[in-house]
């Protein structure tokens, strides 16, 4: 977190999982900024289905997936996004999404009262920001 600049980041596992991680939304946006950029978390997190290589140790094992984030079942298109969930934060999305004619936006949803809510509230902030910029 520090060697990425983010100031009131700590992560203490890489899933997003444990309830040690914290990061403030300035961070959050640093980190999306950062890593939604790159074209394998690109690929790999924009569509509905997908597989990762995934290496540790040495050790290479393919993954399938079913992504979480509603959004990619929308009209607009998700660039990049993530998920997440814990009882201690509530539901989250952080997405980089686009419609035609539109430049993409970065939305960040924390702490929404439920799965569909984080998503109906990224909508509507990206529509807003479409809007009126």
């Amino acid at each position: 977190a520090k060697t990425l600049g983010l100031k009131q980041a700590h992560f203490v596992g890489p899933s997003g999982l444990e309830v040690d991680n914290q990061a403030s939304l300035e961070d959050v946006i640093g980190l999306a900024q950062i890593i939604f950029g790159k074209k394998e978390v690109q690929a790999a997190t924009s569509q509905p289905q997908g597989t990762i290589n995934a290496q540790s140790a040495g050790i290479s094992k393919i993954i399938s997936f079913d992504n979480t984030d509603k959004l990619i079942d929308e009209s607009l298109t998700v660039i990049a996004g993530k998920t997440g969930t814990l009882d201690q934060a509530g539901f989250s999305v952080a997405a980089l999404v686009s419609q035609t004619g539109t430049r993409p936006v970065l939305v960040i949803i924390l702490g929404a009262k439920d799965h569909f809510a984080r998503f109906a509230e990224a909508r509507n902030l990206a529509e807003w920001a479409w809007k009126n910029y």
